[in-house]
């Protein structure tokens, strides 16, 4: 039997995925199970893995205003892009609260930029945002709202809405049956009480998703947060996690391994 280990950059962007499956990683010879697993460090010592989705669909949103520039002593002359900006961002953020479904979502802006001077009615104003989506059918039609939204206050402002949002996103992580139910056999025996089935949504993303279009996969966390400490977060430069838990990490790997193989 041959083992890989896939060591990827860039899984958020997609671009590390790209390279990798362009390269043949899961090919020459074909992989028939994936396993994936990640470190966090908000809970306490434990391993978790769930059924079904392990993250959500998501794409990025890039949005451009243009008005017209005018001084602020002849506005009447001016299209007030910040003005039509400020409207979309909060049509945006209140679409949290009014679009309904049974499974988390999220959209927001996360920059903006506009204006070139505290005198001038602002012409351009450029932001950009995310969409994310535990179910992809809720991806899709708040794509389809988020456009309709654009078009009515294009409408109200007499602005120009130039908008870019990942039409097919990045897919959802969806663990298979089998391996979950040998993942938490193994687990158990290795963490006891601290292997843990979770049912959690998460809207976090992963280009990794892809690598399950080609062999049976599973997802597994595994928490190490430091007692006593400061835990910074994944993504934070001073991310740090209880690496003496790194041993029993390796043997749950290698006795789900040997179980499957």
């Amino acid at each position: 039997n041959t083992i890989k280990f896939i060591f990827q950059p860039a899984e958020e962007n997609g671009e590390g995925t790209d390279i990798m499956l362009n390269g043949g990683v899961m090919k020459s010879p074909d992989v028939d199970y994936f396993i994936m697993f990640h470190f966090v460090n908000d809970a306490p010592y434990g391993m978790e893995v769930q059924y079904g989705s392990a993250s959500a669909a998501i794409g990025k949103m890039e949005v451009a205003i243009k008005g017209k520039s005018a001084h602020w002593c002849n506005s009447d002359k001016g299209t007030d892009a910040i003005v039509a900006s400020s409207e979309f961002i909060l049509k945006l953020n209140e679409l949290n609260s009014t679009y309904t479904s049974d499974l988390p979502f999220i959209t927001g802006i996360g920059t903006i930029n506009g204006g070139s001077a505290k005198n001038v009615i602002a012409s351009d104003v450029y932001m950009e945002g995310t969409l994310r989506a535990a179910k992809p059918e809720d991806y899709h039609k708040l794509y389809n709202i988020i456009f309709d939204i654009a078009s009515q206050i294009e409408e109200k402002y007499n602005v120009k809405i130039e908008m870019d949002i990942t039409k097919e996103p990045i897919p959802p992580i969806i663990n298979d049956k089998y391996l979950v139910d040998t993942t938490l056999e193994c687990g158990s025996k290795i963490w006891n009480k601290n292997c843990r089935l979770v049912d959690k949504h998460f809207l976090s993303g992963d280009s990794a998703a892809y690598y399950f279009d080609y062999a049976k996969g599973v997802f597994i966390v595994f928490t190490a947060e430091i007692e006593k400490e400061t835990n910074y977060p994944i993504h934070n430069g001073k991310f740090n996690m209880d690496e003496s838990r790194y041993y029993d990490v390796v043997k749950t790997l290698y006795s789900l391994i040997e179980k499957i193989k």
